[in-house]
């Protein structure tokens, strides 16, 4: 592994009139990716709020020569190599060498506006917020004022709504297109959990129930919006290419969320919910009796934390 560190210094942007005191790290995980990272980075190259540094934790079989020679014609970016790809622990290497009071972790499949810093940072002013999202969107979503936003139901359903034009207060996860900590705080927390299998599904609902018991809050911010464009290797390819892998992955950290978190009652009200969303894939999508099988034992196996 190896990292190559430089302190950030782009005097051509201006800055914002906000408190440019506290330093804000930048976490960008990324895997197999080139086009849209470099698109990510060069958003993030021109914020208004100058006291920021850009960590790229970059788990890529190969690093191609586009990103290479932009990595070497932006020496700020400090670049942090590993050698095994895994979601939850790049994130966690990133907030473990980041040097801010806040982390700001993103995807490498977004592009940002250039207030997007000083809009999480503006939050952090109330010692109550420990962590927070701003307004994501993707191509095609309709406009909507729901606040019925970032929550996660009692039987285990994730609703997003990332979109929403409504800025929430308090929310129950962050979203993971674009969301800050204190860094101090989700170290004290235990970080994301690397325990999780699959795509990492429910490690924001995870994360961010443990900041909420120790009674902070969790912002959602639509007064600017990040743009999410997903690739072909992510989430959203992996449900089509692989369906009964991925629910086998998300039933198992569903369940593993549960039983590490003691919501007991809730591990019990989720097996019907399993179950039959479950089905649905195996009716609508025509897989095999032993895919419907397989979805559903990655719940109980969550509950012995014995990924397959």
């Amino acid at each position: 592994m190896s990292e190559i560190a430089n302190d950030r210094n782009r005097e051509e942007v201006a800055p914002c009139e906000c408190d440019q005191v506290v330093l804000v790290s930048v976490v960008i995980p990324t895997y197999n990716r080139t086009d849209c990272l470099l698109a990510a980075l060069d958003s993030f190259l021109q914020q208004d709020y100058r006291t920021y540094e850009i960590i790229v934790v970059d788990q890529s079989e190969e690093i191609s020569d586009q990103k290479r020679r932009f990595y070497e014609a932006n020496p700020q970016i400090r670049v942090h190599r590993l050698d095994r790809p895994n979601r939850c622990y790049a994130k966690n290497t990133g907030v473990r060498l980041a040097k801010g009071e806040i982390v700001l972790i993103c995807d490498d499949d977004i592009v940002v506006p250039r207030e997007l810093i000083t809009k999480h940072i503006k939050h952090y002013e109330d010692e109550r917020v420990g962590a927070g999202s701003c307004r994501l969107v993707e191509d095609g979503q309709s406009t909507t004022y729901t606040t019925n936003v970032l929550r996660i139901t009692p039987y285990g359903r994730i609703i997003q709504n990332a979109h929403s034009m409504t800025s929430i207060d308090d929310v129950g996860m962050t979203n993971g297109g674009n969301m800050s900590f204190r860094r101090q705080l989700i170290l004290d927390v235990g970080l994301f959990s690397e325990r999780l299998v699959g795509t990492g599904i429910m490690e924001e609902p995870d994360v961010c129930l443990r900041i909420r018991k120790l009674g902070h809050r969790i912002f959602f911010d639509a007064t600017t919006t990040v743009h999410h464009y997903p690739q072909v290797n992510g989430n959203v390819a992996e449900i089509d290419t692989n369906r009964a892998h991925w629910f086998y992955g998300y039933f198992y950290n569903l369940a593993l969320y549960w039983k590490t978190n003691g919501r007991y009652v809730e591990l019990i009200l989720s097996v019907p919910y399993v179950g039959l969303l479950a089905l649905k894939q195996f009716v609508k999508h025509k897989l095999s009796f032993s895919d419907y099988l397989y979805m559903v034992r990655g719940y109980f196996d969550g509950m012995f934390d014995r990924a397959q």
